[in-house]
């Protein structure tokens, strides 16, 4: 499966109470976040940007798919995602791609791509997270790793399940991933680049700005 089959959908329907404003439209060289993401991302193939409302980033020339259904957080996002692939492209795999995403490599979907087979519902890369003593019967903390939704690729078969999810008011992309056949790549070199808050954003900043040698395509 090459990249440029897979149709990528950018998560920008947050509320961004954190941050203070919205993320998409933080200023990086000159533009809005979103519009240059959307461009990094448009190198590996078709992107879609899905939002709470259709005429959110009118201003920025971008139509948006809404939440399925609206206000339901992001695997609302994702069911939104996935009934507009099957419609648009048949059945198969998108990526999900989170709007304050500073940094993008098309290498980070390459490395997805080689992991989609047939086995599985969902490639992702991983997050060690430490788990305290106490919990899962554990005596000592445990370091473990759990998927990272987002950057991930997810196929159309899990429609179903996402519907069944949002019926029973699960929002959580998280959720998902622990309840399906997921594969997941190693360590995540994304989590890093993305931001909630202006001191996690200035720090994302500073860092871009000592990576000189960083490659174009992954400089926001």
């Amino acid at each position: 499966m090459s990249q440029g089959e897979i149709p990528c959908y950018i998560l920008a329907g947050g509320t961004n109470r954190r941050m203070g404003q919205d993320k998409a439209r933080v200023p990086m060289d000159g533009g809005p976040l979103l519009t240059r993401l959307v461009a990094q991302v448009g190198e590996c193939g078709p992107v879609h940007v899905v939002a709470g409302s259709r005429d959110r980033y009118s201003d920025l020339g971008i139509d948006c798919l809404t939440d399925r259904p609206p206000g339901a957080g992001p695997l609302a996002g994702l069911c939104a995602a996935m009934y507009h692939r099957v419609k648009a492209y048949g059945d198969g795999w998108l990526v999900l791609v989170n709007c304050d995403l500073v940094k993008w490599s098309s290498q980070w979907l390459a490395e997805l791509s080689e992991n989609a087979t047939d086995q599985v519902d969902a490639v992702a890369f991983g997050r060690t997270v430490t788990v305290p003593e106490g919990v899962t019967n554990t005596r000592t903390e445990e370091r473990k790793a759990i998927p990272d939704p987002i950057p991930a690729l997810y196929h159309t078969k899990l429609c179903t399940k996402i519907d069944q999810a949002l019926a029973r008011d699960h929002r959580s992309l998280m959720q998902l991933l622990a309840s399906t056949s997921t594969a997941v790549i190693g360590e995540s070199p994304i989590s890093r680049w993305s931001f909630n808050t202006p001191e996690e954003l200035a720090k994302l900043m500073k860092t871009l700005s000592s990576t000189p040698d960083l490659p174009r395509e992954g400089r926001a």
